[in-house]
């Protein structure tokens, strides 16, 4: 991507150079004002031996690395995803001590898993993102001068590298972002996990791509002021002109991918954001030379590939039920829906009827499979809260014609954390934010039941929910009742709390039977969750009292996870709000202080993504 000359362009006339043929320039020195185009002997030259020194192919090959060093990243981060898999295919007995391979990994942990809340992610992630920064600048001022010495000596060095470099990373971006895509496939990380990649190589691209506009903007006016820059700018064929917009398009597609604008204004977000990544390409097939088109027709094939295979191993049609939860949650399910799936997983809706133009991704809150007894598919179910938007018309709407049915189409299932919970721990503990308790409300339904029984590996699951009201209990508490009924004795634990609660407030123990929330009826003899008369009693581990709070009444995880991993290997999985995920992050971190002391073998750590 260059905004100067191309080499089949004429070099053309330097500003204020002499045209006359009449004057011999002979012996005349490059410093004198007269030696300013190729017809004085030592501007030739000189011209020639920069070109030499520096062509304009050796810079395209920058281009050339900065894809090997994409490539290479997506190849260490697939051995290590392939070996992983060998290693924890089966599941192992557990050795009394850690093993040095396990306390070398919880070394690692103990510094990736960190979280840093100015910024909003991990230290691994962090890591990884500024290796690509430096790459990038180290890359790009490796090599000097940054600028010929003279602007008709040919295009500036530093831009048409820094342009080659920016211009290369469009695959990657849409590797990144694509729902469907070749890295998660490889790496077994899926695409909401690499969305963070998405976005800040596409910063990255944006940077590098103003490191190739300013030399040329730059170059002109040291040579001779503004009006060079505005005959080379507005000359018949300038790569300046057509700079211009994709620089501008791409500045709006950084500019307005910021967090806060994602989840406020979705919709409008996704909308935009598809037509400027459209147009960003096709200007780019105007603005960049024709030799330069491969990487621009690969990135065009790659997103053909996506679009096609999302379509046909994705895409279904269904109709979902809606269901309102207390006038402030919403329950949608799709019978005998078109794709099985994971737990963890979530799928894009689309209403047609409603807002055809529009795909909105729910995490699954319910398991695979089929109900007990029968050849009937289990619902889809999804735990929805309102907001504005889709959601909130499809909350109105349910509450207006309770029971109500749409057509939706179903794209998905994504997401998951490919991992084989059941056999690879012992221990699984569950942390959920208010509603991101659909986030892993599907794993406990799925591993609750499952956790003691003979050949499994897994012998405990514990769930951490922290809501902020009562009736939000409402929200799950029938599946909680009907996995702790059919789950193992002391094999299942529930932890509940209510944020701004005292400890005595916020948690009720019950001797009566559990009730479920939705039809009032016995559901089992032990102690569940709900009482018969509110369906709002709270039970915690015995083990687990006496957690110090945080002032809005939370848990301090730091203190309450270490109390609940019941194995020697363990893992920890979070769905919630940022500062949870957070906590329950650096809670994990520390807990690889117990690795290595030999205490345990592993604690390991999965996020699930609250909000787009």
């Amino acid at each position: 991507m260059e905004l100067g000359l191309h080499p089949r362009q004429s070099w053309g006339s330097h500003g204020g150079e002499e045209t006359s043929g009449s004057t011999n320039l002979t012996g005349v020195p490059l410093s004198d004002p007269r030696c300013n185009s190729a017809k004085c002997p030592a501007y030739a030259a000189a011209r020639n031996a920069s070109r030499a020194a520096i062509s304009r192919d050796s810079q395209i090959e920058y281009g050339i690395y900065t894809t090997y060093f994409y490539c290479a990243i997506v190849a260490v981060f697939t051995v290590v995803y392939l070996e992983r898999r060998m290693v924890y295919h089966h599941h192992e007995a557990a050795r009394p001590k850690a093993t040095l391979r396990q306390r070398a990994e919880a070394v690692l942990r103990w510094a990736i898993y960190r979280h840093i809340p100015v910024v909003n992610m991990s230290v691994g992630v962090l890591a990884l993102l500024l290796l690509f920064l430096v790459f990038s600048l180290a890359t790009a001022f490796a090599q000097r001068p940054y600028y010929r010495e003279r602007i008709g000596f040919g295009s500036p060095p530093l831009a048409v590298r820094t342009g080659m470099m920016s211009g290369v990373l469009t695959p990657v971006i849409l590797g990144l972002g694509g729902k469907w895509n070749l890295i998660s496939l490889l790496t077994g990380c899926s695409y909401e996990r690499l969305n963070v990649f998405h976005r800040y190589v596409s910063l990255l691209a944006f940077i590098l791509a103003l490191l190739h506009t300013f030399p040329f903007i730059i170059a002109p006016l040291r040579d001779g002021g503004t009006a060079e820059l505005k005959q080379r700018f507005y000359r018949e064929g300038s790569l300046m002109y057509s700079g211009v917009p994709p620089l501008a398009v791409l500045f709006f597609l950084c500019a307005l991918s910021v967090r806060w604008l994602r989840r406020h204004f979705y919709e409008w977000f996704v909308v935009s954001h598809i037509a400027a990544a459209i147009s960003y390409l096709g200007l780019l097939f105007w603005h960049v030379p024709k030799d330069e088109w491969p990487w621009l027709w690969a990135t065009v094939a790659l997103w053909a590939l996506q679009i096609t295979a999302r379509i046909v191993l994705k895409t279904r049609l269904a109709r979902a039920k809606l269901e309102s939860i207390n006038g402030e949650m919403l329950r949608l399910s799709i019978a005998e829906p078109p794709k099985s799936w994971t737990p963890c997983q979530h799928v894009f809706l689309r209403f047609p009827t409603l807002q055809p133009w529009e795909n909105h991704p729910f995490t699954v809150a319910s398991a695979s499979g089929f109900v007990p007894g029968g050849n009937q598919k289990k619902d889809m179910t999804f735990l929805i809260h309102p907001y504005e938007g889709i959601t909130k018309r499809l909350h109105d709407l349910s509450e207006r014609s309770p029971s109500t049915t749409l057509p939706v189409v179903v794209d998905g299932p994504y997401g998951g954390h490919n991992e084989d919970f059941a056999n690879r721990f012992e221990s699984l503990v569950l942390v959920a934010g208010g509603c991101g308790i659909g986030g892993v409300l599907a794993l406990f339904e799925t591993l609750g039941p499952e956790a003691g029984s003979a050949g499994r590996g897994l012998q405990h699951v514990e769930l951490i929910w922290i809501v902020v009201a009562r009736e939000h209990i409402d929200w799950a508490g029938s599946t909680i009742n009907r996995v702790k009924e059919h789950a193992a004795k002391g094999a299942v634990g529930v932890n509940i709390y209510v944020a701004g609660e005292s400890e005595s407030g916020s948690r009720t123990d019950v001797e009566a039977p559990a009730t479920s929330e939705r039809d009032g009826n016995t559901s089992g003899s032990e102690k569940g969750i709900f009482r018969a008369d509110s369906a709002v009693a709270i039970i915690q581990e015995q083990t687990t009292r006496g957690v110090r709070r945080n002032p809005d009444g939370s848990p301090v995880l730091a203190e309450l996870i270490p109390l609940v991993l019941k194995g020697k290997r363990n893992c920890v999985v979070v769905c919630g709000p940022d500062g949870l995920l957070n906590d329950a992050a650096n809670a994990v971190a520390l807990c690889q202080e117990k690795v290595l002391h030999g205490e345990l073998q592993e604690v390991s750590l999965r996020t699930q993504v609250y909000g787009w």
